[in-house]
């Protein structure tokens, strides 16, 4: 069509630079839309995992899984999770719950400004923390380890000198 109408009804109009023109915007475009639509994509997963954090976090509670019904545990009650391989042990303060989920995914949901892992198989609640050394953590009269991995985290959020 542009060999057509332009010779016929423009014949003065240069043609030469509107090729490069066009080329040039329209690989900007791909390349912004190669660009924005993954960012925006990431962006969006990570609003979203926010809002379900803040949405735990106004909750005050979760549910967890145990044998075949859903059992409410009141986040500020949790004294200790300990990882059982495919299930974990959740210590509250007046029970015992086992569930099946990972310490990974359990560590996921809880709030990050109430609980702290410890340990490859233990998470703790520090409102709990009665002392602690570099090697070792009591909750009241429980005894829980400090895995070396984890060992400058907790001095960290712990505030040992």
């Amino acid at each position: 069509m542009f060999y057509h109408v332009q010779p016929t009804y423009l014949p003065e109009w240069d043609a030469s630079s509107f090729f490069i023109i066009s080329e040039l915007m329209n690989t900007l475009l791909d390349v912004n839309l190669a660009a924005i639509l993954p960012i925006g994509n990431s962006l969006y997963k990570l609003w979203i995992s926010s809002s379900e954090k803040q949405e735990i976090n106004r909750q005050k509670f979760i549910y967890l899984k145990v044998e075949k019904r859903l059992e409410k545990v009141v986040l500020d009650d949790i004294v200790f999770v300990e990882s059982l391989k495919n299930y974990i042990k959740v210590k509250t303060s007046e029970k015992e719950i086992v569930a099946y989920k990972s310490l990974t995914t359990i560590q996921d949901i809880l709030p990050t400004d109430k609980f702290l892992r410890v340990h490859r198989s233990f998470i703790i609640g520090i409102a709990f923390v009665e002392s602690f050394s570099p090697n070792q953590i009591l909750l009241g009269t429980i005894k829980i380890p400090v895995g070396r991995t984890y060992k400058e985290e907790v001095k960290k959020r712990l505030g040992y000198f």
